[in-house]
Formats: C-alpha cells, structure tokens, sequence
C-alpha cells in the first residue's frame, strides 16, 4: 500500500497524510485521561460532556465502551477513506459511469453504516426537537462565520496556492460528482443530492460532534477538543484545497454543540450549508 501510494499525484499523498494524522491526534486525546493516571499516579481532571455519553454503570474498564465505539469508527472510517484517496488520480472514464442503483445504495450504506452509533447517541442522550429562537439565533451566526471564514481564507490566496503547489483539483470528488449529474442527464442526481443535504448531515454531526468531540470534551477543554475533532472532519472529505475550509466549518460547528448543548442545531445548519452549495452548483451549471 505504501509503494501504491508512493506513486500517487502529491495531492493525494498529502490527503493520506492529514487523514491518518488527525485520525491519530483524536486517539491519543481520547485515551489521554490514561495516559495522564498511567505518569502521574492520580485522574486527569475531568470536563463537562455536552450533552452526557455516561459509562456504562459499574465498568471499571480504563476505557468507557463509548469511547471504544468511538475509536472503532474512526479506524473504520480511516480505511475506507484512506482507500478513497488512492482513487483520486484514477481519470474518469476508467472509472466507469455510475448508475442510480448504486447512487442510491452509497448513499443508503452511508447512513446505515453510522445507525449503531446514532441509535447508542439517542439512547444515552436522548433527541429533542423544541427549538428556541436564541439558539436558533446562535445557529445563524455560526453558518454567518462559515462564510466569513471562507471568504478570509480564499482572500488569502492559500487555496490557489496550494492548487498551484500541488496540483490538487480545486472541489472535492463528491462536489464534482455533483456538477457532473446537474450538467448532464444522469440518474444519479437525486440520490447525490439527498446524501448530500440529508444524510450526509445527519451521520456527519452524530459521529463528528456527538461522539468525537463529545468524548474529547471529556478529557480536555473546549478549543483543542474542537480543533482535533474539526481537522479530522476537514481531512475525511480528502480534499486538499476545502479541508481549510471544511476543518474551520467543524471547529465553528463544536462551538454551536457546545452552546447549543444540542445535536439538532449542527445538523439544521449542516443541511442548510449543503443546500445552498447545492443550489449554488446548480444555479452555476444552468
């Protein structure tokens, strides 16, 4: 695998490697309360989970069962998308076209794939729907600063510059997927868009927010539970150019969590950020 992808474009080198090291940086937040009693003699001192994923009562084990779930997640979710990125340089028509069966199947194992942990988040915290208009308020604000992040970092020129460097295309493959079905006649517009406003959303904040972060907040404070939680979210979309980007929509995404002390807001202001895209894509390909 190694010697494979050796041989891969730099870009695709470079996403391998943000992958496989925010991956990293989760774990070792996650297990650090243990390595912190294994030095030290005594508990690490412990942080407010938002909302509570508890123990199961009466383990003694050095790691809740969550947490293990946690990591199981993220190493699963390491393979499949660390052998994503070795497909990146594939061209497109050895790829062959994509038919809607398949489009519909991808998008429904994305979901069923992360139902275990959606099912162990409501049972443990529960999932209330009562929206207020402050928190709402906080949800418009939070998808205000996306955009003001994502205006600053292409101002910057960091993006083309790295395009440049690199020669990494400048949208992600789901995005050119995407412009591909809304500029032709392909089937597999409809499900593209369902995953992407939908569910995509839905397993994205549970995993991303309501596990990862959740237990990272457990074992430090707020900002770098939010930075390593949000960096891994950025490099999983294997886009060199929109991890920037991506990364700071999950970091401003925790603090939303963390205010809101709710998972519906992320999700709301995650469908609404993907439906403007979309509309965006398509008001540009017409």
């Amino acid at each position: 695998m190694i010697d494979n992808l050796l041989q891969q474009p730099l870009y695709v080198q470079v996403n391998f490697y943000l992958l496989v090291s925010s991956a990293l940086f989760v774990t070792i937040l996650s297990v650090y309360p243990i390595i912190y009693t294994f030095f030290f003699g005594e508990k690490q001192r412990t942080y407010e989970a938002l909302p509570p994923i508890p123990t199961f009562r009466g383990s003694e084990f050095p790691i809740n069962v969550d947490t293990i779930l946690m990591l199981l997640y993220v190493g699963m979710t390491l393979m499949m998308i660390g052998s994503s990125c070795l497909e990146l340089a594939t061209p497109t028509q050895e790829k062959g076209e994509s038919s809607a069966a398949v489009a519909w199947i991808n998008a429904i194992f994305n979901f069923v794939f992360y139902l275990p942990l959606i099912i162990r988040y409501v049972l443990a915290a529960g999932l209330s729907f009562s929206l207020t208009f402050t928190k709402l308020a906080a949800t418009l604000l939070a998808l205000i600063s996306v955009y003001v992040c994502t205006g600053i970092i292409n101002i910057s020129g960091l993006p083309q510059w790295l395009v440049e460097l690199t020669h990494t295309p400048e949208t992600q493959h789901a995005v050119q997927m995407l412009t591909e079905s809304s500029e032709g006649d392909s089937n597999t517009f409809l499900p593209t868009v369902v995953s992407a406003v939908i569910i995509a959303p839905i397993v994205e904040e549970f995993f991303f927010r309501g596990f990862i972060f959740n237990i990272l907040r457990k074992s430090t404070a707020l900002l770098p539970a939010a930075i390593v939680s949000g960096f891994f979210f950025g490099a999983v979309h294997i886009s060199l150019v929109q991890c920037i980007v991506l990364s700071a929509f999950g970091i401003i995404q925790c603090f939303l969590y963390d205010y809101t002390k709710s998972i519906v807001y992320p999700i709301l202001m995650h469908m609404i950020f993907n439906a403007l895209a979309v509309m965006a894509l398509i008001l540009t390909a017409s």
